[in-house]
């Protein structure tokens, strides 16, 4: 549910906004003053569970209900706020000193109010170990448009700026109506993104924990729920992959773990909160192939193979070009997988490969 569809009691059990209230830091004030400029409508119902909130620091008060919030403001106001003082809140022109005293009588009234309640134990949460799609959502200051999957065939989508997703069956993707200087989205199951290329505006897909960024590419992200993994697979250009303590962490302050390119994947467990790179399961060519039925090598160096490989699915072949270097070999290629092609390679050679990360690593030996 949206912040401007809160009631108090939604903003008193929402951490996020606990968080701000009890614990406020640079970033929290600036995004509840923006979300204040965008929804002054909603100015009493936040200063309701302001209030509080700073009044249950005090006593180890229980959530009350919404009945009760509204009788104990009311109680509040009729004792302690003139209404001069409320217009001047209303015209933002009420200095932060005066806010804190006011606050302050807010919560003492209404910890004398609050002291005697006890209805059900909800503890009240600063943080959260797994971020999710609701979460994400949730804490925005602006209104996102969902667009869901719901059936059986994918589902393509075209975004205000000119991106374009193609989402699988039953995911979501949330995203403003229209882009400022970053192009956030928000995705929950599995999304195909081809990002129109703007240096000036990077394109910023939020998946759980997981952050993607990007100026221009294509990409899958999955990220289905909180105990599954999420993964970023590159088909092509470049991706910065990078993890989030804690919703709405500034982006500026947020280190890329990993910077991936074509037919590399981050995988993030969920479980183990550990991020790790490798290469995607069926690499595709990033150059165009010619269009033939058939490649055929005759007596084709292996080294020259090897380097063609690396160039036509961008990856990393790690092998002894010395020890190669008088190895040749007889094959063909047809509708073979990257994967496929190298098992061949290998047979003939009569060695193996281990995958390591995003490098491939050759047992070389010399040939006869």
């Amino acid at each position: 549910m949206p912040f401007e569809d809160y009631t108090p009691q939604d903003f008193v059990e929402n951490e996020f906004f606990c968080q701000w209230v009890l614990h406020p830091t640079e970033d929290t004030s600036a995004f509840w003053e923006m979300f204040l400029s965008l929804h002054p409508e909603k100015y009493q119902d936040i200063l309701k569970a302001k209030a509080l909130i700073l009044a249950m620091k005090e006593t180890p008060a229980i959530v009350p209900d919404e009945v009760q919030i509204e009788q104990m403001w009311q109680n509040v106001v009729t004792r302690t706020i003139a209404k001069s003082e409320k217009e001047d809140f209303e015209s933002d022109s009420i200095s932060r000193s005066l806010w804190r005293t006011y606050l302050g009588w807010v919560a003492a009234s209404l910890v004398i109010v609050v002291g005697g309640i006890w209805l059900y134990n909800k503890p009240i949460l600063f943080h959260s170990n797994t971020i999710t799609y609701q979460h994400l959502i949730e804490y925005q200051p602006e209104k996102l448009s969902e667009t869901r999957n719901i059936s059986s065939d994918s589902l393509q989508i075209s975004l205000p700026d000119g991106s374009s997703v193609i989402l699988t069956k039953g995911s979501r993707l949330s995203y403003p109506p229209s882009f400022g200087n970053i192009r956030n989205v928000y995705l929950e199951g599995e999304g195909f993104f081809e990002v129109k290329r703007d240096t000036a505006r990077p394109f910023v897909v939020y998946a759980g924990q997981v952050i993607t960024k990007v100026v221009g590419t294509s990409f899958w992200v999955k990220a289905h729920d909180e105990k599954s993994d999420i993964e970023v697979d590159v088909r092509t250009g470049c991706v910065a992959v990078a993890v989030a303590n804690f919703v709405n962490e500034p982006l500026s302050e947020i280190k890329p773990q990993f910077l991936l390119s074509a037919n590399q994947r981050a995988s993030y467990s969920q479980l183990d909160k550990r991020l790790e790179r490798s290469l995607v399961n069926n690499p595709l060519p990033v150059i165009r192939p010619k269009i033939v039925s058939e490649i055929v090598y005759m007596n084709k160096p292996v080294v020259e193979l090897f380097e063609e490989l690396e160039k036509t699915y961008n990856v990393d072949l790690v092998f002894d070009a010395e020890t190669l270097k008088s190895c040749r070999i007889n094959t063909s290629f047809s509708n073979e997988t990257f994967f496929e092609r190298l098992d061949i390679i290998c047979r003939v050679l009569n060695t193996s490969y281990q995958i390591v990360e995003t490098q491939i690593i050759v047992k070389s030996k010399e040939c006869d």
